[in-house]
């Protein structure tokens, strides 16, 4: 006497109904990621069989699961991919199979294989509609000429040629870990070395007005004020930085960069 593997239970789950083997593989390929070798699909079946868990019409071409298989399944099929794996494999170890009852089951090499690569086929060719389709639906890239967000040095550079006035994207410092800190404007000190600046003139930049509009104000409004403090979560940059890039904003590989390595308190859009 012998117990059964968690690969029969994989095939328990997708057996029933008409024989097809690549019903069976899209099966198992959707509930377990994995698809189990032509070996293990004859070795399963026969086991399942000779255990009394699945038997055959008279045609000999559909399976049905026993009382005692769809026991097993009840209650874990539907319960979620790790859930199910669990509640599968506790009930299908607690029972036998005579490991020398006849094999009744088998199908030739050839069909698996041939069935194997359709269904590879088939899934390459899904994935493929999907991407032209995300393709067709994508934003356009936004025109920008040269830059929109520069280093310190970069406006150091601009301020002595045209004195222009920008908006600040500064990293908060460790010590402000309290609302009543990192709203103490005493304690805000500008032009950072490790900040990004925004010419607050740059048209370009209207683009990004509806990614940054959830900044937090001292008074606990919610806005973008080019003019006052805007403070942002390291949530909010993943969601702006994943935002920017999907839009294909201007200069979004210098911000996502930058937004990368927003420190656990958040970071300041300073205004001016």
């Amino acid at each position: 006497m012998k117990h059964y593997t968690d690969a029969d239970g994989l095939v328990l789950c997708v057996i029933a109904g008409k024989q097809n083997i690549k019903n069976w593989i899209a099966g198992a390929d959707y509930l377990d990621r994995s698809v189990p070798a032509y070996e293990e699909w004859i070795a399963s079946v026969n086991r399942l069989l000779s255990g009394g868990l699945i038997f055959r019409n008279r045609k000999g071409d559909r399976f049905r699961l026993s009382a005692g298989g769809k026991y097993i399944l009840r209650g874990g099929l539907w319960t979620g991919a790790v859930d199910w794996q669990l509640a599968v494999r506790k009930r299908i170890t607690q029972y036998a199979y005579d490991e020398t009852a006849p094999q009744t089951f088998f199908f030739p090499r050839e069909e698996y294989d041939r069935a194997l690569e359709e269904y590879t086929d088939a899934c390459k060719k899904d994935a493929e509609k999907i991407r032209r389709k995300r393709r067709k639906t994508a934003a356009p890239p936004h025109p920008t000429v040269g830059r929109l967000f520069l280093g310190k040095r970069e406006i150091d550079a601009r301020r002595r040629k045209d004195f222009s006035d920008f908006i600040e994207l500064q990293y908060l410092s460790p010590q402000k870990d309290s609302p009543r800190k990192i709203f103490n404007a005493a304690d805000i000190r500008f032009d950072r070395p490790d900040s990004l600046f925004v010419r607050i003139s740059d048209e370009n930049f209207r683009s990004y007005h509806p990614c940054f509009g959830g900044g937090l104000h001292p008074d606990g409004s919610r806005s973008l004020d080019l003019h006052g403090i805007n403070y942002y979560t390291k949530a909010q940059a993943r969601e702006i930085a994943e935002r920017a890039e999907r839009e294909g904003l201007p200069d979004f590989e210098r911000l996502t960069i930058w937004l990368s390595s927003v420190p656990e308190n958040g970071f300041y859009l300073l205004g001016r």
